[in-house]
């Protein structure tokens, strides 16, 4: 039998940014008064800090498993994360390996 083939459907996340932005523009376009625009900016600022903190744990961990089945080379490259960011990723992920103990720790 030939083998499955499995397409995933990815969103343009070009024309998501564009349409996001033009509705934060137009949010932020309504408000005349500069001190509720800088308020509803710190609002809008939270909101979407609060938002990526939800979804950071699950993008972790879906991020680990590829790389643990599929050993993919450059991932935090293409997950827009830094080296040092990466490494903290792979902290709590099981390797195989005793993880090192401070001097003086119990064993």
């Amino acid at each position: 039998p030939a083998p499955t083939i499995v397409r995933l459907e990815r969103p343009d996340l070009d024309a998501v940014r564009d349409q996001v932005q033009a509705e934060t523009r137009a949010q932020l376009d309504a408000v005349t008064d500069s001190v509720e625009r800088a308020h509803r900016v710190g609002q809008l600022v939270a909101q979407a800090d609060t938002h990526l903190a939800r979804l950071r744990p699950e993008r972790d961990s879906l991020a680990l498993a590829l790389w643990a089945y599929e050993r993919t080379r450059g991932l935090e490259q293409s997950m827009g994360v830094s080296r040092p960011s990466w490494v903290k990723i792979h902290r709590p992920a099981p390797t195989g390996r005793p993880r090192p103990r401070p001097p003086g720790s119990p064993a």
